[in-house]
C-alpha cells in the first residue's frame, strides 16, 4: 500500500522486530505474512530468515477466514472513516488544521461505534476459531473449510 514500502518494511525488521526477536531468543518465533507485495520481496524474506524466525506466508483471498481484525474491525472502522470524511469534504472547506482535527475527531468516533461484541463476532465469524465463554480465542481448524 502506500504506506509500507520495501524501505519501511525493513526498517520496521531492523528497529523494531529484530530487538523483538533478540530479547525472546528463548522463545520460538513465527512471522505471520499476508500478501502485500512488500511482505513478497526477496529482500524481506531474507531480512526476517536471517533473523531465524518461522515465516508463513497467508495466501491472498484468505482475510475473511484468518485475518478477524482485518475483516471485521478495520473494514468497518476504514467505511465509516471514509464515509463521514465524503460527507464532510462535499460541504465544507478547511484549512490544513481544521482538516487534521476533524479528521481526528472522525477517527475517534469511529473507533467508538467498535464494541466488545464487534470484536468477538470477527473472531465468531471465521470457520477457524470461536470466542469461549472465558474470552479465550478457540482455533478450530478444518483444513477441508480452507
Amino acid at each position: 500500500n502506500a504506506w509500507t514500502d520495501e524501505s519501511v518494511m525493513l526498517h520496521w525488521i531492523e528497529n523494531v522486530f529484530a530487538p523483538f526477536v533478540e530479547s525472546h531468543s528463548n522463545n520460538r518465533i513465527c512471522r505471520i505474512l499476508d500478501s502485500l507485495a512488500t511482505h513478497r520481496t526477496q529482500t524481506v524474506l531474507s531480512a526476517i530468515d536471517h533473523l531465524g524466525v518461522t515465516r508463513l506466508q497467508i495466501p491472498g483471498g484468505l482475510t475473511s477466514y484468518i485475518q478477524p481484525i482485518d475483516f471485521g474491525i478495520n473494514a468497518p472502522f476504514k467505511h465509516w472513516i471514509r464515509e463521514a470524511w465524503s460527507a464532510l469534504v462535499i460541504e465544507h472547506q478547511m484549512s490544513p488544521v481544521e482538516k487534521r482535527i476533524r479528521i481526528t475527531q472522525i477517527c475517534i468516533a469511529s473507533w467508538n461505534r467498535i464494541s466488545p461484541e464487534t470484536v468477538c463476532n470477527s473472531f465468531n465469524s471465521l470457520h477457524s476459531s470461536r470466542i469461549t465463554e472465558n474470552g479465550e480465542l478457540d482455533m478450530i481448524v478444518d483444513s477441508h473449510e480452507l
